[in-house]
């Protein structure tokens, strides 16, 4: 199985598990966030419906995980 063009590289198509944000934008002109939705999934699916700028998708980690 191939994964969607916005899974970001190295992040396997079974790790859309967890809360997810969508990201549009540049470091020019700035970034909008979306989010977040409880899967990549659904986060894939909202891009795909109501985005037609260039998009991805993040997990959404807690701050836990930075200790």
């Amino acid at each position: 199985m191939t994964a969607p063009k916005h899974i970001p590289p190295g992040e396997d198509i079974f790790d859309l598990m967890g809360m997810h944000i969508l990201i549009t934008g540049n470091p020019v002109d700035g970034f909008e966030y979306f989010g977040p939705f409880k899967t990549g999934e659904e986060a894939i699916t909202y891009g795909e419906d109501w985005l037609s700028s260039d998009w991805w998708i993040a997990l959404l980690r807690g701050k836990e995980e930075l200790e």
